[in-house]
């Protein structure tokens, strides 16, 4: 099962002036799997995903504001290593993140609102 919240620093790379990002929508086929949220390129930005197991929700967050949410679907249990910078789909590793990933923490607990905006403030450049 992947942690409750993962954050990172990261940095898109692409060659036209701005990128989609995926938000969450779990149980889609692939190319089909997320609503995008458009960002610039070479902008930092600080990115938190937190499954919350009590309200069966997925969240995305950006630069500490909530961009997305959906239903969490079923746990899939790990059976690997802690990975970041890809998606898996079919016991096939797929979506490989284009772009810098930096400063990953995972941690033990979803977080709310609240602690992901203080997360933002704390590690902002």
């Amino acid at each position: 099962m992947w942690p409750p919240c993962a954050t990172s620093n990261s940095t898109p790379r692409n060659s036209p002036s701005s990128t989609r990002w995926p938000a969450p929508e779990p149980r889609a086929p692939p190319g089909n799997r997320a609503r995008y949220v458009t960002l610039e390129l070479g902008r930092w930005y600080h990115l938190v995903g937190v499954r919350d197991a009590e309200r069966n929700e997925i969240r995305l967050y950006v630069d500490g504001v909530l961009a997305s949410a959906a239903v969490a679907g079923p746990a899939d249990v790990s059976t690997g290593p802690f990975a970041v910078g890809r998606a898996k789909w079919v016991g096939g590793n797929v979506d490989f993140w284009k772009g810098l990933v930096d400063g990953v923490h995972a941690f033990d607990k979803a977080l709310s609102s609240e602690e992901v905006a203080a997360l933002h403030a704390a590690e902002k450049p």
